[in-house]
């Protein structure tokens, strides 16, 4: 039995963290989103970000992380078929652009990565599903007040991750429930 629980697992990266951090949360995200080949119920699929200090340094690490990995065996052949399916859904989204994918077969899933605006993510609900392996997106927003319009927009999730520096709390603590 091969049980999946079908979740995002949305990160929020505030602006603090960002600019403090994001070398080090990209290459992070990067090694979570490969961990595995992907096959974690709390596989961090999709990243919120502002634009502004930090997102160049985000992007360039994951991109670099994820161009290093190579495609890993999957749990059974139909998995593999079922994430290249997916990934290629995300890949041919109007408005998504591709920062970094490794192409496999077989049993085999190769890690990619994606990028969209809030907007384009919000108005394509596939964007919003669980691509189950090891690809991500991540959904660059325009302003704080942003990050709730995305929090909003989740469906119910196994897990949530808020990066934040002390800072950042009012926006964090926006962020709850």
């Amino acid at each position: 039995f091969y049980g999946e629980f079908g979740s995002i697992n949305p990160v929020f990266i505030l602006p603090g963290a960002l600019k403090a951090r994001g070398a080090q949360i990209g290459a992070g995200w990067a090694g979570s989103l490969t961990l595995g080949a992907g096959q974690f119920c709390t596989n961090p699929g999709v990243v919120f970000v502002s634009e502004g200090d930090g997102l160049d340094a985000f992007m360039e690490a994951a991109t670099k992380a994820i161009e290093a990995s190579q495609p890993q065996t999957m749990l059974t052949e139909s998995i593999a078929a079922s994430y290249r399916k997916g990934a290629s859904t995300v890949r041919g989204a109007e408005g998504v652009k591709e920062l970094a994918c490794s192409d496999a077969d077989g049993r085999e899933g190769g890690p990619a990565i994606f990028t969209a605006s809030l907007e384009t993510w919000l108005s394509n609900k596939d964007l919003s599903e669980e691509v189950f392996g090891p690809a991500g997106i991540v959904v660059t927003l325009p302003d704080g007040a942003a990050y709730a319009r995305a929090a909003e927009a989740l469906a119910g999730q196994l897990t949530v991750t808020v990066q934040m520096e002390a800072g950042d709390s009012d926006m964090a603590g926006a962020l709850l429930p």
